[in-house]
């Protein structure tokens, strides 16, 4: 059935591992622009659902706030706007020209006990309008989505990685947290200093996660580990 109502295919912004290793702050850059695509034409924005995982601990604490969502259309054909700063700090980039509105978070439900779902009705009414030519492919429109911390964001976790492993092994091994409980299968995992381990495969047990190859780079005794894509966001669109 035809419908004027769609919704945006998953975005996952990059929310770097050095920078969940400490507290966000109400404000604060949680994810510079990140591109999304939708049909050509002019469209409103009617909300968000945002997924934020829960923090590294033991009891999977459920983070406290929302994020507020920035848009924003490239100055030029595919060319990404310029950046708002460095993340897990205040906005830096106040003469942007590129932001075309903002949509605050307004709502959040906490459904069960490890997992926040923002679900954010848009009360800015905003609209977005394209640049000619924007998208990648023929028929869409491209985009630009950035996230403010609404509140206390808290993604640090004491899961380190336990020993030296090689990367001629799939297997990272972990200790102090069970990593099952803030990492799932197909997350991209880097340690706090951002280099990578690799994409899981599987959660294997409280002290082991395999990856779909084998670890990009060997790992360091004690460093933490994060999902580098801690955020989801579907947003939902009328035509």
């Amino acid at each position: 059935m035809k419908t004027n109502y769609f919704n945006s295919s998953l975005i996952k912004p990059l929310v770097t591992a050095s920078a969940q290793n400490a507290a966000f702050a109400a404000g604060d850059i949680l994810f510079d622009w990140t591109g999304f695509e939708i049909p050509r034409g002019t469209v409103k924005l009617l909300g968000a659902t945002i997924k934020i995982r829960s923090k590294g601990d033991a009891g999977s604490t459920v983070q406290a706030a929302g994020v507020n969502l920035l848009f924003a259309k490239a100055p030029s054909p595919d060319t990404t706007p310029g950046s708002l700063g460095p993340l897990h700090a205040p906005i830096t980039n106040f003469a942007s020209n590129d932001v075309i509105g903002a949509m605050p978070s307004v709502s959040a439900d906490i459904f069960g006990n490890r997992t926040l779902y923002q679900s954010t009705v848009s009360s800015s009414e905003l609209v977005l309008e394209p640049n000619v030519n924007s998208g990648g492919n023929v028929g869409v429109d491209k985009y630009y989505v950035a996230g403010l911390a609404a509140g206390t964001l808290d993604f640090t976790t004491t899961c380190n990685v336990d020993g030296v492993q090689a990367t001629n092994q799939k297997v990272l091994t972990v200790q102090t947290v069970d990593p099952r409980l803030f990492i799932a299968v197909g997350d991209v995992v880097h340690d706090e200093d951002n280099r990578l381990m690799g994409t899981v495969a599987s959660g294997d047990s409280a002290q082991q996660l395999t990856m779909v190859a084998n670890l990009s780079l060997a790992s360091v005794d004690e460093k933490k580990i994060y999902n580098i894509n801690p955020v989801d966001i579907i947003l939902h669109f009328s035509k």
